[in-house]
């Protein structure tokens, strides 16, 4: 289902802003803790007093963000192949740039996904290929590759909105193929905070096998801050020519604040609350709360089937991806109806632009939210799938 005069989700989630209850925004939207709010306090005192207005500020303050995203992602970032950008979708942009200076390229994108990420690469590539995500993930079907014609690749792990990763061997593999075929690898890890077993250190694997790979991290989806929030775009050296030249003409830096801001929410040694852990717990509890809710329901549908289930009831992803069959649309509505707003399922399957019967039967649901609010919403939403059940 999409909503009439709406093109994509992301106008859905400005939409769903206006609503009461709002599950459909995947970002994190909860409280942080008083000992993190303090710490922000003191780092906006600090950013405005004459000590910062030096020369080398800006390095030393992206220099302690890196360290500490070190520190959760496993990653080294290389300063002169890193580079801030103010969203995930600004480096999605830049990486499309890139491929619009490659005429010949054939991009393979996962699919299903989140619709801006296609939609961004179509502006600037006329080859995008759908690529299924039972084809990418946990293990690539390198077979499978081989025959698409691909020579580039972008894979978002943890995928959105079904939250399934590359297995650790699984990556070891991608990279030593991509090596051997030089072909272009984009991970956008934006969700990887979330999900430990994604926190590897995906360039410097690239590094040691010779392939070409950018990566994207981003903490929107995991610090909860009002849409304060930065992306890292890291590259493989082949790349970093170019793709410093194209990031050169976006914008000199990211502002220095934002990125203060986000060291000390990211910064659990200080105060002792690790807002990172604090989101994980968030996420499984309240995974937990609306499945026991959907259990009450005697559904004529599974809404986690086991051939598309990839989130386990454990599962620290921030958002749930539910399959109502033919109960989807009428549910929707009927959430609407209530002031509860959730993401249909439809425009994360680009490839057919919603119109694939498959694509209509599954809901997003995000997990980000403070509990009490959360389970007002779950509320809503049992009482609306019971009015559209057949009785």
């Amino acid at each position: 289902m999409t909503h009439p005069g709406f093109r994509n989700s992301t106008e859905i989630e400005k939409f769903a802003q206006a609503y009461a209850r709002d599950l459909a925004d995947g970002h994190a939207r909860h409280s942080l803790h008083p000992d993190t709010v303090a710490r922000l306090n003191g780092v906006i005192k600090q950013a405005f007093s004459a000590a910062t207005i030096r020369t080398g500020h800006q390095q030393a303050v992206e220099d302690d963000f890196l360290r500490l995203l070190t520190a959760r992602t496993g990653e080294t970032y290389p300063r002169e192949r890193t580079r801030f950008l103010y969203s995930a979708s600004v480096a999605i942009d830049v990486m499309a740039k890139y491929f619009r200076g490659r005429p010949s390229t054939a991009l393979g994108v996962i699919t299903p996904t989140f619709d801006n990420i296609p939609a961004l690469l179509r502006m600037s590539c006329d080859n995008v290929v759908p690529i299924p995500e039972s084809r990418l993930l946990p293990r690539a079907d390198l077979d499978y590759l081989d025959h698409s014609g691909v020579n580039a690749l972008l894979i978002v792990n943890p995928n959105n909105p079904t939250g399934r990763s590359l297995a650790r061997d699984g990556l070891d593999e991608l990279l030593r193929w991509a090596a051997a075929r030089q072909v272009v690898v984009v991970f956008d890890l934006s969700f990887r905070l979330l999900e430990q077993t994604a926190c590897v250190p995906v360039l410097d694997l690239a590094d040691e096998v010779g392939a070409p790979v950018a990566t994207i991290d981003d903490t929107g989806k995991v610090i909860s801050m009002h849409d304060t929030k930065v992306s890292v775009l890291s590259f493989s050296e082949a790349l970093a020519p170019r793709l410093t030249e194209i990031v050169s003409q976006y914008l000199l830096n990211v502002s220095a604040v934002n990125v203060a801001l986000l060291s000390a929410a990211l910064d659990s040694t200080v105060g002792g609350h690790d807002e990172v852990a604090a989101a994980r717990a968030l996420a499984v509890s309240n995974r937990r709360h609306l499945r026991n809710r959907l259990a009450e329901v005697p559904l004529p549908v599974a809404p986690f089937p086991p051939s598309a289930a990839t989130s386990g009831p454990g599962s620290s992803m921030s958002v749930e991806w539910l399959n109502f069959a033919e109960l989807a649309d009428p549910l929707l509505a009927a959430c609407r109806s209530r002031g509860l707003e959730l993401l249909p399922g439809s425009s994360f399957f680009w490839e057919s632009h919603g119109t694939a019967a498959e694509s209509r039967d599954w809901i997003r649901v995000a997990m980000l939210r403070d509990p009490q609010q959360f389970h007002s919403a779950c509320d809503v939403l049992i009482d609306a799938l019971v009015s559209v059940c057949p009785t």
